[in-house]
């Protein structure tokens, strides 16, 4: 499954996995000492490079969005990181399905910025998501399944503390 109906690929060959953690890992090397602006700007480059290599819908598109979504965090624009986070794992669930790990570890993410933004309801209701189906394909002792039901917890917990 490297090309889901023409939309690029979503799931590279192993070797290039391997390539591609390791060219990450020199990318990250070069831009720590850069500013925030300056690595959002190269992020946001590299978006457009591969959106003009494999398309808007592709894989390597939405991790890329989810890799500015990351950067916008730590910059504190957590609404502008909240909108591709969703474009994302919209991408994701259409082309690899609700159940594929990648879809599930986008839309925790995306709960994650939305319970920073305040929206706990609404976060819960992802993590809830989340959490079911990890349940039944991982089972109760996986440790995704188990962090994400520390999430729900911390929710929960925040909730009780309101009243």
């Amino acid at each position: 499954m490297n090309d889901v109906a023409g939309k690029g690929r979503w799931k590279p060959p192993g070797w290039r996995r391997l390539i591609g953690r390791s060219a990450q890992k020199g990318a990250d090397r070069l831009t720590k000492n850069q500013s925030p602006e300056w690595r959002l700007r190269t992020l946001e480059n590299g978006l457009a490079r591969v959106i003009k290599k494999f398309g808007p819908d592709s894989g390597p598109a939405a991790r890329g969005r989810e890799a500015i979504a990351q950067q916008l965090e730590i910059m504190g624009r957590f609404a502008e990181a909240r909108y591709l986070w969703q474009e994302a794992l919209v991408a994701h669930r259409r082309h690899v399905g609700d159940d594929d790990e990648r879809t599930l570890l986008t839309e925790e993410l995306l709960a994650a910025n939305i319970r920073r933004s305040g929206l706990r309801e609404e976060a819960r209701a992802h993590f809830l998501h989340v959490y079911e189906v990890r349940l039944r394909t991982l089972g109760p002792e996986d440790e995704l399944t188990q962090r994400t039901e520390r999430w729900l917890a911390s929710i929960d917990d925040e909730g009780n503390s309101d009243t």
